[in-house]
């Protein structure tokens, strides 16, 4: 008498069923999805009469969300970079950037931005990158 074992059918059931799940991408209604680290050019240009700060914060809120400690100066925003140098004054320098003037803006985490620019950055950072 032959004892067949279910493990084998249901090893290639299950491994059916996991190719299925990574096959399927976006949203599951066809539409890609939108990287909230990044704001596109496409993005930009649809409201041309904004400065990037009022851009930022009506599209990307949890950029400016603080994180980390705060400190006894209030507390803290993200570090700015325009074009790859820090910018003093931190996120008030997003106000006089038209975003007519930007090609994309990306946000990175408080780990990656610590990684890349060094100390001082727990809320992260926003860079900007200009046309």
């Amino acid at each position: 008498m032959r004892v067949v074992s279910l493990d084998f059918p249901v090893a290639i059931v299950a491994g059916g069923l996991l190719l299925l799940g990574c096959a399927s991408g976006g949203g599951g209604d066809g539409t890609a999805r939108v990287d909230q680290n990044l704001i596109t050019f496409e993005e930009l240009r649809a409201d041309p009469s904004l400065d990037l700060l009022t851009l930022i914060e009506r599209e990307r809120p949890r950029w400016m969300r603080p994180r980390g400690t705060v400190t006894f100066g209030g507390q803290v925003s993200p570090a700015v970079f325009v074009d790859d140098v820090r910018q003093p004054g931190g996120v008030d320098v997003l106000r006089s950037l038209r975003v007519t003037d930007i090609h994309e803006v990306r946000f990175m985490n408080a780990r990656d931005a610590t990684t890349r620019y060094g100390t001082d950055m727990i809320s992260g950072a926003i860079l900007v990158t200009r046309r």
